[in-house]
């Protein structure tokens, strides 16, 4: 592995494209850069870019190897003790052996579902933190776990979902583009977001895609691919789980990975066995096109934009798939005054939304109940925060006028959905590749 805390600058005889994309990064320069094989990573205002390249085996030691030197293991060790410190809440003399007994059912039932690709991308991350394939495979199983083990026992002893996002197009917006905006809330706040990434994919003879995540996790809960998909999932806690079919990570990376349209991914989705409740909410930023893909171990809702507008909390969307829900009240007071006050600001903004005004919707602080500012309630701005996005892929540029609390990742292209900064430049060298391109910007702005 190589480091440097500068890159070399562009020489002489450069094209126009690479001379811009030089000095943009002299603008924001990179603050530390590492390399693995075919592989980089970039600091930039706080957040790390990685370019992973090759098979999935090489992507996945790439991936190891690189968050190694940044955060060492303690996302990896986080996540694997998750189950653990559930259970403990409820019922301590007896977390290690439910940790053990689900870990192992889950994986004995389900590994043969990971399929070759993601085996050999968790083989090879395993391998550089010196742990089994099998203890990788089972970490990648722990989202399952978790909603299993919460729907089935502990719905009060976990903190509540908050996650929010939207979809605007058309008569919605200033210019008729696609604005998306999302709050990723999670519980594992502190980890997560102290270690936020950009982790592009490469493989080869396949379709590129990102994970919107952080280092250590060979998966996460949004991403888009250059096909211009874009998902995000939500968690449901629903009594219809079971603990056999396709992990949830593993439906978002072939979603990723596969599907190039709205409608592949739904189809992908339906013809799945699934082990939870959770709605993927899918935009194909192209055509444009949104749907909520709202599902259980056994059932299925897609909801469709209403007037160019579609906006999810945590809560299913349509009666049907409302009555699974387990969720205790103050849960599903928050998610439908959250959704609820989200349609409220976004409505006022309607024929007028642009991507700058996602960030201040997104840190909204207002209790539609209370009909007061809180810094904590029935609000947008969770104070679990982990990870917020402003998606605009028919935008030149996405800035943040107004300061808030948490990172916003601003991702806007100005001639296709996957900005240009996540393609492979066959014509540069190591030295002088740049992850950073003029139509992109990322900010990590803070009250």
């Amino acid at each position: 592995m190589t480091k440097s805390g500068k890159r070399s600058p562009v020489g002489r005889g450069k094209s126009k494209k690479q001379t811009a994309t030089a000095k943009l990064d002299k603008q924001t320069p990179a603050t530390r850069f590492l390399q693995s094989g075919q592989g980089t990573l970039e600091q930039r205002k706080g957040i790390n870019i990685l370019q992973l390249r090759g098979s999935y085996e090489e992507m996945g030691r790439q991936h190891a190897e690189l968050a190694r030197e940044i955060c060492g293991d303690v996302n990896l060790q986080y996540f694997g003790k998750v189950v653990y410190n559930l259970a403990a809440h409820s019922m301590p003399p007896l977390a290690g052996a439910i940790n053990h007994s689900l870990k192992w059912v889950f994986h004995k039932r389900n590994h043969e579902r990971l399929g070759k690709r993601m085996k050999a991308h968790l083989g090879a991350f395993a391998e550089v933190y010196g742990m089994s394939p099998v203890d990788a495979e089972r970490v990648f199983m722990v989202p399952d776990i978790i909603h299993y083990l919460i729907g089935r026992a502990f719905p009060q002893y976990v903190a509540p979902p908050s996650c929010s996002s939207f979809f605007a197009c058309g008569d919605m917006t200033d210019n008729g583009q696609v604005v998306i905006g999302r709050n990723f809330d999670f519980f594992g706040r502190g980890m997560w977001n102290t270690n936020n990434s950009v982790i592009v994919m490469h493989p080869t003879g396949g379709q590129r895609f990102c994970w919107l995540g952080t280092l250590g996790v060979p998966g996460s809960a949004q991403g888009i691919n250059e096909s211009g998909l874009f998902i995000a999932l939500h968690t449901q806690f629903t009594r219809d789980v079971q603990t056999t079919g396709q992990p949830v990570f593993k439906i978002c990376h072939d979603l990723l990975a596969d599907c190039h349209t709205l409608l592949e991914a739904i189809q992908r989705i339906q013809s799945q066995p699934r082990l939870c409740g959770l709605t993927l909410f899918v935009v194909d930023t192209k055509k444009p096109a949104a749907a909520a893909i709202g599902f259980s171990a056994n059932d299925l809702e897609v909801v469709y934009p209403v007037n160019d507008l579609l906006v999810q909390t945590n809560h299913y969307l349509t009666a049907a798939m409302q009555e699974t829900l387990i969720a205790p009240y103050p849960w599903s007071r928050n998610s439908y005054g959250r959704r609820q006050r989200l349609l409220d600001l976004l409505l006022e903004k309607r024929g007028g939304l642009s991507a700058k005004d996602v960030p201040t919707a997104l840190s909204d602080c207002w209790d539609i109940y209370e009909e007061r500012k809180r810094v904590t309630g029935h609000v947008v701005s969770g104070l679990n925060n982990c990870q917020s996005l402003v998606v605009s892929p028919g935008t030149m540029r996405c800035t943040s006028p107004t300061p808030i609390t948490r990172f916003v990742i601003a991702i806007a292209s100005k001639d296709s959905a996957f900005p240009r900064c996540w393609r492979a430049n066959p014509h540069a060298t190591r030295s002088t590749t740049c992850p950073a391109a003029t139509n992109w910007t990322t900010t990590n702005a803070r009250r």
